[in-house]
């Protein structure tokens, strides 16, 4: 009777559960797929091994011995191999049951099936083997192995990677010497693995005869096993997949929650004078950079530095906005000094007028007794309250004509900024910020919001029937906007 010797081998593609994933052999050998449950006949522990703590703990292994290794993965290329070191189940029954772990000759195959695979996969290249006895074959070694190469630059410069075609290729160079018929890296392995077996197990085991010769169509272990693994695995995909969504969307959720959080802590550094302007980057001009008070602790530069890599774009470019705003006020007040008391006397009386219009409209805007909108053409409309008495009616009209289109300039700023940040937040957190804005409302510390400018006619108590007080005359229809 004959006895044979031969190799199966498969790649290893990926970390994950799906076909040729690492996870999924580790599913394998601890029994948790419909496959390997099926199969199993008797209670009975196999023989196993890993370069991990746990002997069938695969992906922990594998990456166990790219630490010990220091190799990296190459794009696209295989992450190892997994073979099956296969004899007839009949040489191992002649010193014992080919399922029990003490028989002699099933202790020596899973040793040689090991140090074959590292005779030219290189020294420690195998990091997990499992002999299965729990199961109704025999005689097959699973044998994980994920070669290290060095991979050279034209630098001259190298670096371990791992690289299955490369061992591959190597086999096959090798066996060539030996049978130049050769010519696939199965073949070369099967004529190996006999070549190995012959000298060190038996020299009565022959090798396995390739499939052109029998004709024979290989199947796994029964048509129904196959069929259940093709189930499980379409199972598997589905629920891989519905895991990503899931992690996907609770990435994205963490992300808007670190955005908000770093967007309000900068925007209060910010409002607190601690960050003194934000502009373009004197090196980087199409990028917005900020500047620190002088004074301002390492640590605390720090904190901002991580607030500002989260703070939106739409935040940060409405703090440029109001940053330019104030210095083109600086410079502009800067440019009024004249030695002359007059002159300093006049601009101080300016400034003051101008600061307490701004401070009165603003008041107003944020009380609703007067609201903005901005038409299609771009004109800045102010609408007053009904119900105001005549002193604080034309008290607001003078208002608006002296500094009514920066209150409404940097009210839209301050609108569109909280609308940036909003954008990034969860439905839940949005109910949050909106209750808490209702009431400060109540408090009289924040406008009511209803969206841009409130416009005419809102819960804002504007009278859409009343005129414009824009800086000019305007035109085009008014597009309220709901806060998004």
């Amino acid at each position: 009777m004959a006895i044979f010797a031969a190799v199966r081998a498969g790649a290893l593609k990926s970390i994950g559960t799906g076909r040729g994933g690492i996870l999924s052999t580790e599913y394998h050998a601890k029994r948790l797929d419909p496959v390997s449950q099926k199969r199993h006949v008797r209670d009975s522990d196999p023989i196993a091994w890993s370069k991990a703590e746990g002997p069938t703990d695969y992906v922990e292994a594998f990456k166990a011995h790219k630490r010990a290794t220091g190799a990296s993965e190459r794009k696209g290329a295989d992450l190892g191999m997994e073979f099956k070191v296969v004899v007839s189940p009949e040489w191992l029954a002649e010193t014992g049951d080919p399922h029990d772990a003490a028989n002699p000759r099933v202790q020596q195959l899973v040793d040689e099936a090991k140090a074959w695979a590292e005779s030219w996969g290189g020294a420690g290249a195998v990091w997990g083997l499992r002999y299965d006895t729990d199961e109704k074959g025999s005689g097959v070694v699973d044998v994980f192995m994920s070669p290290v190469r060095e991979q050279r630059h034209k630098s001259g410069k190298s670096k371990p990677v791992i690289s299955c075609r490369k061992a591959k290729e190597e086999l096959l160079a090798s066996e060539r010497a030996l049978e130049p018929d050769l010519k696939t890296s199965g073949a070369a392995m099967q004529s190996s693995w006999a070549r190995w077996a012959r000298e060190r197990l038996d020299r009565r085991l022959e090798r396995g005869k390739p499939k052109i010769e029998t004709g024979a169509v290989h199947q796994n272990a029964d048509l129904y096993a196959r069929i259940a693994e093709q189930k499980e695995a379409d199972l598997r995909r589905r629920e891989e997949a519905l895991a990503e969504r899931e992690a996907a969307f609770a990435e994205r959720e963490q992300k808007a929650q670190e955005v908000r959080a770093g967007s309000n802590q900068f925007a209060a550094a910010f409002r607190a004078g601690e960050v003194r302007r934000v502009g373009p980057s004197p090196k980087v001009p199409d990028r917005l950079g900020w500047w620190a008070a002088k004074d301002m602790p390492e640590a605390r530069r720090e904190e901002l530095r991580a607030a500002w890599r989260l703070t939106a774009l739409p935040v940060r470019e409405a703090l440029a906005e109001v940053s330019s705003a104030a210095l083109a006020v600086e410079e502009r007040s800067q440019a009024l000094k004249e030695p002359e008391v007059a002159i300093e006397k006049a601009k101080a009386e300016a400034i003051a007028a101008l600061r307490e219009d701004f401070d009165t409209l603003k008041r107003a805007w944020v009380r609703n007794e007067a609201t903005y909108n901005v038409s299609t053409s771009g004109d800045w409309r102010w609408w007053l309250a009904e119900g105001l008495t005549v002193a604080r009616k034309n008290r607001l009209q003078a208002c608006v004509r002296s500094v009514g289109e920066m209150v409404g300039f940097m009210a839209q700023q301050f609108e569109e900024m909280v609308n940036g940040v909003l954008q990034y937040i969860s439905p839940s957190a949005r109910s949050e910020f909106e209750a808490e804005w209702s009431e400060a409302v109540e408090r009289g510390y924040a406008p009511e919001w209803n969206g841009v400018g409130d416009g005419p006619g809102e819960a804002s108590g504007a009278s859409s029937s009343g005129p414009s007080l824009g800086m000019r005359p305007s035109c085009g229809k008014y597009a309220k906007q709901r806060l998004a």
